[in-house]
């Protein structure tokens, strides 16, 4: 029980610098990191809309993406894109 606790503070605690791309790293290992994150989240207990993951997913993308994240924002509703039509 206390192992399980330890894990969700942990967790938590790094979720933030997780969900950071790194600069050299690609959309596809990032989205696959994420991933893992997002599965011992749930493995965990925690619920995670997919509005919220996507929300979430762009704007920690890096600068270099921002014309790109800025034009999706402006076509689609963020509302109803999910992970795999992101990627």
């Amino acid at each position: 029980m206390l192992n399980c606790k330890l894990s969700k503070f942990n967790m938590k605690l790094s979720r933030r610098t997780m969900l950071k791309t790194h600069n050299d790293e690609s959309i596809a290992s990032y989205f696959l990191r994420i991933d893992e994150v997002v599965n011992c989240m749930k493995n965990l207990g925690e619920e995670i809309k997919e509005v919220t993951l996507v929300e979430k997913v762009l704007r920690s993308l890096s600068t270099k993406f921002g014309s790109k994240v800025s034009a999706m924002e402006e076509k689609q509703d963020l509302q109803t894109i999910t992970m795999t039509q992101l990627l």
